[in-house]
């Protein structure tokens, strides 16, 4: 049991575990279905078809829920190769490719040679330009991208580091001026960062826009951020190009929006002299958990210093890898990680931040694959490793070189550390590699970590977080600011080499406090032996009737419950001025449907959260998925959810994203000239078709309609499509399916549920009612020279030859004599483009072998 008093999920670490989890998605379908008898019959050799008389149709429902829950690849045949739930576990290790969560890029283990440092390194550029010419060709950075990856020396990164400055400074960029850099985990990003150090301007990383139901509040974010800043130049990427033009109408000081790839060119035709770096390394935004974020400015002294201090204290080593999935907007990412491993010499593998939350796997593989012993990431990654992953996709791992497991950037959980240990211990994970942290950006990154190579200490169910850094100072203050005696909470105070210099305001530095002066962190903590114990935020901790309460323990204990969302809990105070006091209000996310089940889960979270609290509760409520205002390193702002449950905000769902950034355009138009706003409205009507589109469908319009006013109606390079054939075809944005449509003469039917994968929810309901499903109702439609259009049942962006075509269709044309037509979508310069490609005879052929040719034939249609 965990310390709440929940039951802990059973964690096997056999292969039959695969076994056993598909039995019990058979087992929940049956259960929904009425069939109690056939449900508890269920077992590893149960013939779906004969013992359990489960349909093809409810196949297909089986292989998306294991695909979606178990986060595998299920074998297009599986149906046809096993009918028991052994038969497809032991199909889908042998037809499962590690590829998907491991990549194919091989790594080369360091050396173990010992490497100089840059100890008399002034900056970053200089730490880079030392390792660039005391190692040619040793690699820095593994990049792993979409399942492969390449390696980046110090050399390569300076050569584009150099290119982007020039083109900074063509644009007229001058020292000290502030850079905002939009873009994901790449070598964009990596080589923009170092060029705006090389160009002499400040770097300032923001998150990618990563929750689009939230577009609106993060532009208005980025607003704020991008003004308090005072950013001169955006380097942003192609997808994010209609937020960059809203930024640039709402950032007075902004001059050029423009990408990395414009930036090296520009730099090919200039050979500008590189100015002394900017004093300020960067400027970090703090997550905004309380309030809004602030630009912590980093100088490049506060940097060296905390990575320097970081690799003392870990003991760093010439055999020593680093592994990171954090994104490069955090301090932990940027700092503790790529800088840290830059510094050290220490070859980094540097993975997407989606990747690890899409395929958690990916970063236990990327430490066996690297021979990794160096990696960090927050309490909620480890809990998701061990909750998450499936045994069987591990078979081979080995953790054992995985000596310092970092735990930092929130609070440190001993029960998940503890769940992690036990799910992962016998593949060679070790107890004594967990090393809990603590640290803040306005100390660049760390200020205490425990010792590697022990096991933590627990006191009052807190671990301890180390001692400080070295030459770096830690105290613990009562309200008055007199230090407190040992094991006394209170405020933590700290000073030293790696505290920020002040806060960005307006394009200016703002001192925070004098270099004598301690900084209050704003966390409470208490001290036992020199060693420091994190006790949470100051303004989360709850104070009720005189009583101290930490929200953690309760919202550990409702997120235990089953029906409620992976970390969907979150208790906050709200002022009752009635009651002079504040009440406590738990809000949990579920997917709960209907008025029963959601009384249910609103029951069970009551029973389990009051437990871990010992008190009554005011209230719960029960909200769908992603309702929690959370930062866009998932971190809860708890002052925006209690003014949303005050202003009665809390429950609303966001508008489209089309309307959103509509919006987010007309909110802006007031103040501007009549040029100005005139650009903006062109560049808004295209966010309007979008809101456009959604009304048409509600109203019942047909599927050219709808495209016509998306501006999405595909340009034809062929002859209309006539009945009586089967279309076959590839998938190249979401609305696809409606496309096809659009251009078939005469009716039309759509084979499967997989027709309306990936389509929005208003798209989806115009064309479920053409839906077909069995091979019968197609051959009886192609017969009725009507057109079967078949849609690949995998995700965008599947290449054609990987693409799943379900058989039924094609088996259909087999029995109707009807031919097969081949059809390519490809968008060319942001239109949508098609291809017919030569009707297929189709007539008592064998299902297999023609869907083998159809593959064939799509991928040629644009070769």
């Amino acid at each position: 049991m965990s310390p709440t008093g929940t039951a802990e999920p059973a964690a096997s670490t056999q292969p039959v575990s695969l076994e056993r989890q598909i039995c019990e998605i058979v087992r929940e379908l049956l259960l929904e279905q009425g069939k109690e008898r056939a449900a508890a019959n269920v077992t590893p050799k149960s013939s779906f078809q004969n013992d359990l008389g489960i349909s093809s149709l409810d196949l297909v429902e089986i292989v998306v829920r294991c695909e979606a829950r178990l986060d595998i690849e299920v074998p297009d045949e599986i149906a046809e190769q096993a009918d028991t739930p052994a038969g497809w576990a032991k199909a889908i290790r042998e037809g499962s490719e590690k590829s998907a969560a491991r990549s194919v890029y091989r790594i080369s283990p360091p050396g173990g040679e010992p490497v100089a440092l840059p100890a008399a390194a002034s900056n970053l550029v200089d730490v880079l330009r030392w390792h660039s010419e005391a190692a040619h060709g040793r690699v820095h950075i593994h990049l792993i991208e979409d399942g492969s990856g390449q390696g980046i020396t110090c050399d390569r990164l300076l050569d584009g580091a150099s290119r982007v400055a020039r083109g900074l400074i063509s644009l007229g960029l001058v020292r000290n001026d502030t850079v905002a850099i939009l873009l994901p985990t790449g070598l964009d990003f990596f080589e923009s960062f170092f060029g705006v150090q090389l160009a002499g301007g400040v770097p300032v990383p923001l998150y990618p826009p990563a929750d689009l139901s939230r577009i609106s509040e993060y532009v208005q974010r980025q607003i704020h951020i991008l003004r308090a800043a005072g950013i001169r130049y955006l380097i942003g990427f192609d997808q994010a190009a209609s937020i960059s033009r809203i930024l640039r109408v709402n950032v007075p000081t902004l001059i050029e929006a423009t990408s990395a790839a414009e930036l090296r060119r520009y730099g090919i035709r200039t050979s500008a002299r590189f100015p002394e770096p900017s004093r300020i390394a960067v400027v970090q935004f703090t997550s905004g958990t309380t309030a809004d974020p602030k630009g912590v400015v980093l100088t490049h002294e506060n940097v060296l210093a905390n990575v320097r201090a970081i690799g003392r204290a870990v003991g760093v080593r010439p055999d020593d890898a680093v592994v990171s999935w954090l994104p490069m907007a955090s301090d932990l990412g940027l700092v503790g990680c790529w800088l840290f491993a830059l510094y050290h010499a220490a070859p980094i593998t540097i993975l997407r931040p989606q990747d690890f939350l899409e395929r958690p796997e990916s970063w236990l593989w990327a430490i066996h694959d690297s021979r990794g012993t160096l990696s960090a990431a927050p309490n909620f990654a480890y809990e998701l490793c061990a909750r998450r992953i499936p045994m069987w996709t591990l078979e081979g791992i080995d953790l054992s070189c995985w000596r310092v497991a970092v735990n930092a950037g929130e609070a440190v959980m001993p029960e998940t550390m503890e769940r992690f240990t036990r799910r992962f211990r016998g593949l060679g994970f070790r107890p004594e590699a967990v090393t809990p942290a603590y640290g803040l950006a306005e100390n660049t990154v760390a200020v205490a970590i425990a010792d590697p190579g022990s096991v933590p200490r627990v006191e009052r169910g807190i671990p301890s977080v180390g001692p400080p850094l070295e030459g770096h100072e830690v105290r613990i203050a009562g309200p008055d600011g007199r230090e407190l005696p040992e094991g006394e909470i209170g405020r933590l105070l700290f000073r030293g080499p790696s505290r920020c210099s002040g806060y960005m305001h307006r394009g200016a530095v703002v001192r925070a406090s004098e270099p004598a002066d301690w900084t209050d962190s704003g966390d409470l903590a208490f001290q036992l032996g020199g060693e420091i114990f994190f006790a949470g935020r100051a303004k989360d901790v709850l104070v009720r009737r005189g009583r101290v309460i930490s929200p953690e323990p309760v919202e550990r204990a409702a997120g235990d419950v089953a029906g409620v969302c992976h970390d969907g809990a979150a208790l906050v105070g709200v002022p009752d001025p009635e009651a002079g006091t504040d009440r406590l209000v738990l809000v949990a996310e579920s997917a709960a449907h209907g008025a029963g089940e959601t009384a249910r889960v609103a029951r069970s979270v009551r029973a389990a959260a009051e437990t871990a609290l010992g008190e009554e509760l005011d209230e719960i409520r029960i909200v769908p998925p992603g309702t929690l205002p959370k930062t866009t390193n998932r971190k809860l702002r708890r002052g925006e959810l209690r003014q949303r449950i005050l202003d009665g905000t809390l429950a609303k769902s966001g508008a489209p994203v089309g309307a959103q950034m509509a919006g987010l355009w007309w909110s802006n138009l007031g103040g501007l000239g009549s040029r100005a706003a005139s650009k903006v409205y062109r560049q808004a009507r295209a966010a309007l078709r979008g809101a456009l589109a959604r009304s048409l469908a509600a109203c019942g319009a047909s599927a050219p309609a709808v495209l016509d006013a998306l501006g999405r109606r595909p340009t034809p390079e062929g002859t209309q499509m006539r009945g009586g054939v089967v279309i076959v075809s590839n998938r190249c944005t979401r609305l696809d399916a409606l496309s096809v449509v659009s251009l078939v003469e005469g009716t039309c039917v759509l084979a499967g549920e997989e027709a309306l994968l990936g389509l929005p929810a208003w798209a989806a309901d115009i064309l479920r009612p053409r839906l077909v499903r069995t091979a019968e109702q197609m051959e009886s439609a192609l017969r009725a020279d009507t057109t079967v259009i078949l849609f690949p049942d995998s995700p965008l962006g599947t290449p054609v030859p990987r693409c799943r075509y379900r058989l039924a269709a094609l088996e259909a044309a087999a029995r109707a004599g009807a031919p097969v037509l081949p059809f390519g979508m490809q968008i060319i310069r942001n239109k949508l483009f098609f291809r017919v490609g030569a009707k297929i005879s189709a007539g008592g052929r064998e299902p297999r072998e023609l869907r083998a040719e159809v593959r064939r034939a799509i991928q040629n249609i644009y070769a």
